[in-house]
């Protein structure tokens, strides 16, 4: 059919186009097709052998460097920013950037590339780490490191509410006023700069006035035997929202950095006094180098 008026076709037996016309048609999707097939492999092999080798020293060093910075992202090289309610959607972008960069300058801080790929060097900076999770980090491995390291523990234990599902928030917790515990690290296996302890913030009844005490010390051997304790940080930290309309529990993180670094070889000591209230919940903690 065609338009009234219109004679373009008018009378022709064939109105398709010709044989070359059809053989350049095959052609150009032939050629995409293969142009198609051949990108993909090389952005495959490419990605696989950029994800398998390490990063040029020279790159490294580069601080401006994208293309180790896009590195770090892609193999989750770095901790993203911890999600609470003050991480808005207009600033999340920015704030991964910076857990990026952040990575990136540790990296390069540490001298990563000077190790031996072959070497036993323990980049790890902490000696211990962890932090509860349901079927991760849970009441059994809590319950094995505090007994690990544990002096003295009074009405403190450890907390795993299954009939919560999943939400459940393992960890360790105070039961009773004036509740507290002690922690040792004898020859310890790094210097020790930083103690970072993750906890509950709550509200309601169960978590009126929570308030937990953290004393940090290195304890050195006397002449004559027994040991002495010098303080090297206290902080207090609250297990309740100052903000009473807060119906929320995140798990948060406080950092105390040392007076004084704790050597390799000395031993460290952490006291957790509860001072008010009588429920305060400890999720994890970490004894770091930095």
């Amino acid at each position: 059919t065609y338009l009234e008026g219109d004679e373009t076709f008018f009378n022709k037996k064939d109105v398709h186009f010709g044989h070359w016309a059809h053989q350049s048609i095959a052609w150009s999707v032939g050629f995409a097709a293969m142009e198609l097939l051949s990108n993909y492999c090389y952005d495959e092999h490419y990605a696989r052998t950029k994800e398998n080798s390490p990063a040029a020293a020279d790159d490294v060093a580069n601080e401006s460097s994208d293309d180790f910075k896009k590195t770090i992202k892609q193999n989750k090289m770095f901790l993203p920013p911890p999600l609470t309610y003050e991480l808005a959607r207009e600033s999340v972008t920015a704030e991964f950037a910076n857990a990026i960069d952040t990575a990136h300058q540790s990296f390069i801080d540490r001298n990563c590339t000077s190790f031996d790929k072959q070497s036993d060097e323990n980049m790890n900076p902490c000696i211990e780490a962890w932090i509860s999770s349901p079927g991760g980090y849970g009441p059994g491995e809590i319950n094995a490191f505090i007994n690990s390291h544990k002096t003295d523990v009074k009405d403190w234990i450890t907390e795993n509410q299954m009939g919560e599902g999943w939400s459940n928030k393992v960890g360790f917790i105070a039961t009773k006023a004036d509740a507290s515990f002690t922690l040792r690290f004898n020859d310890i296996a790094k210097d020790i700069r930083v103690v970072t302890i993750y906890f509950i913030r709550s509200y309601g009844e169960k978590w009126k006035d929570s308030r937990a005490k953290f004393t940090i010390s290195r304890v050195q051997e006397k002449e004559g035997g027994g040991t002495s304790a010098f303080v090297v940080s206290e902080d207090v930290i609250s297990g309740i929202h100052d903000d009473v309309t807060h119906t929320h529990s995140p798990t948060l993180d406080q950092s105390m950095v040392l007076s004084e670094t704790i050597l390799k070889g000395e031993s460290i000591e952490m006291k957790v006094d509860l001072v008010s209230g009588s429920h305060f919940k400890i999720m994890g903690m970490m004894l770091c180098e930095k």
